[in-house]
């Protein structure tokens, strides 16, 4: 559960209370009924981050992290779908929404490469492509030997037909960065997919 709010210029506290259907906060309750509030946090931002374990100590960070090794998703190599949907304001660089990344050599990546323009890279044994697939928060990436498509909010689908599929064996699924320390989204990431088979 999330909420966002603003603070007047004297509050100092934040409160999660338990309240009565007639507002009062200091209502004892029944006896049976009850509420488990586990790891709340409170930031000073205008949209909720995923949790920060602190043990109770202020913390922060430049980015979350997200990452899962692909053969904990029942993916185990070969002809695979990404679909990612997010925005990343950051236009200066690439921005991956969702990548399959062993190592620099062998990888692929479902980029936000400006606000809203989406973009493929792959690298099978360093040979590599690029497919531009043009504005739109939603897209997906089909990955087969000798096919590789990029369709973006619905659009026209970009293709490679020379691309060999990526070894993947013992890679990890990193969710709104490539490989866990560069490319980071600086926006949000709605959801994404992995299909162990190429649509």
């Amino acid at each position: 559960i999330t909420g966002t709010g603003t603070t007047d210029s004297t509050s100092s506290t934040v409160q999660i209370a338990v309240m009565s259907s007639s507002g009062d906060n200091s209502f004892a309750g029944d006896g049976y009924s009850g509420l488990l509030v586990a790891k709340s946090q409170y930031e000073a931002s205008s949209f909720a981050s995923s949790p920060i374990s602190t043990s109770g100590a202020s913390a922060t960070r430049a980015a979350d992290s997200l990452s899962i090794p692909i053969a904990d998703t029942g993916y185990t190599g070969g002809p695979v779908t990404l679909v990612g949907e997010g925005t990343s304001t950051d236009q200066s660089n690439y921005r991956a929404l969702l990548s399959l990344h062993l190592d620099n050599d062998n990888f692929i990546s479902l980029y936000a490469h400006s606000a809203y323009n989406r973009r493929a890279l792959f690298e099978a044994d360093g040979v590599g492509g690029d497919l531009s697939g043009g504005a739109g928060a939603k897209a997906a990436l089909s990955v087969d030997t000798n096919d590789v498509s990029l369709c973006v909010a619905g659009g026209t689908v970009t293709s490679d037909t020379s691309q060999t599929l990526p070894d993947l064996t013992g890679a990890n699924a990193y969710i709104g960065n490539w490989n866990g320390t560069t490319t980071h989204i600086n926006g949000h990431v709605k959801r994404v997919a992995l299909y162990n088979e190429a649509l």
